[in-house]
């Protein structure tokens, strides 16, 4: 869960972030004061030595603070984008290179929207499928503008199995198809 950021960004310890994965801690927002929740536990106050939760967001395996998190997204070789299970567009990630172009106006609107009218049926289809636990991946590639895209859509599900929306990754593959052999020795493809 990610909690406001506090007023001075700090890194989260990674031994506290460590202990906080091992107990299994949550967090809970506040006003004013950073809670702790224990899972066997109502919440207690954290000393400020052991403040977790102070701009990041922590999971079962670690925890990534907000400036990490962009700069992973920023990076990674595949353009992201998140609808929510009320089918409206909720994140997508702003890679260096995305293979479809994403305005901010998309933030919000219906998927469907979209999408060009030929291919909201099978959008619908899709989000059907995904919704009923009929299916938990679609997958396509196509050529486009000179690149061969794949582009894969993940249903989203929680602990319980209840749908929370659809993840769409899309990567450009065209150097990676044209890839022969081994590369076994390091050799960067540009000077930085």
């Amino acid at each position: 869960m990610l909690h406001e950021p506090p007023a001075a960004s700090s890194d989260v310890p990674a031994e506290a972030a460590a202990e906080a994965v091992r107990s299994g801690v949550t967090f809970a927002p506040a006003k004013g004061a950073t809670l702790l929740t224990m899972a066997d536990s109502s919440p207690r106050p954290v000393e400020p030595a052991a403040t977790v939760a102070s701009g990041a967001i922590v999971l079962p395996t670690g925890s990534l603070s907000l400036e990490h998190l962009k700069a992973m997204f920023a990076v990674m070789p595949v353009d992201m984008t998140l609808v929510g299970a009320d089918d409206r567009v909720k994140f997508f990630s702003e890679g260096r290179t995305r293979v479809f172009a994403r305005p901010l106006t998309i933030i919000g609107r219906l998927v469907q929207h979209c999408h060009p009218p030929g291919s909201v049926d099978v959008v619908e289809r899709i989000l059907s499928d995904f919704r009923s636990g009929r299916q938990e991946v679609a997958e396509f590639w196509i050529d486009f503008k000179g690149r061969f895209a794949h582009i894969r859509y993940f249903a989203l599900r929680d602990e319980k199995g209840t749908y929370l929306g659809t993840l769409e990754v899309t990567q450009d593959l065209t150097r990676e198809r044209a890839l022969q052999g081994e590369r076994r020795l390091l050799e960067y493809e540009s000077q930085a």
